[in-house]
């Protein structure tokens, strides 16, 4: 299905300028500034995307903002919560920022609004072994907690039909 663009009661109509939103997302009277979002993806009311790439199923919660950063599939952002605002405080949080300021979130990561942000088990695994990760992962291992095996980065944090 196309993207869905749908208006929220409490929050003005869909902003999208310079953007490209792919097929089955769903965009709830949310800005979407010079970003691309990937398909099936969910962005709610009142939510902020800007300078962004999101892969597919994506989850971007009421309330928060995402900037100039990239999203690999199924990440998930909490409702309220900020990637990318702050510099400075994202080097404190996140496990992965370029040397530009970019936030990098690995596939199936979920970032609550405060504490560490949640690996998905197989990944963090991945990380933690991977030669090419596997020193910057224990450098940061206070900025992350590896997921319950129940929760794979191939899980959508979209909806479930």
């Amino acid at each position: 299905p196309p993207a869905r663009f749908a208006r929220h009661e409490s929050f003005p109509a869909c902003d999208v300028v310079n953007s490209l939103v792919c097929e089955g997302t769903i965009v709830h009277g949310a800005a979407i500034l010079e970003s691309v979002v990937g398909y099936d993806c969910v962005v709610h009311a009142g939510a902020k995307v800007d300078s962004t790439l999101m892969l597919s199923g994506c989850f971007i919660g009421e309330g928060a903002q995402v900037r100039r950063a990239f999203l690999d599939k199924n990440c998930r952002i909490d409702p309220g919560a900020q990637v990318g605002l702050d510099t400075a405080a994202d080097r404190l949080r996140f496990p992965f920022v370029t040397d530009s300021g970019i936030v990098v979130l690995p596939k199936g990561s979920r970032v609550p609004v405060h504490g560490p942000i949640e690996l998905a088990s197989d990944i963090a695994e991945l990380l933690c072994s991977d030669p090419a990760t596997k020193e910057r992962m224990a450098e940061t291992r206070h900025m992350w907690v590896s997921g319950d095996r129940g929760r794979h980065s191939y899980q959508s944090a979209g909806y479930r039909y």
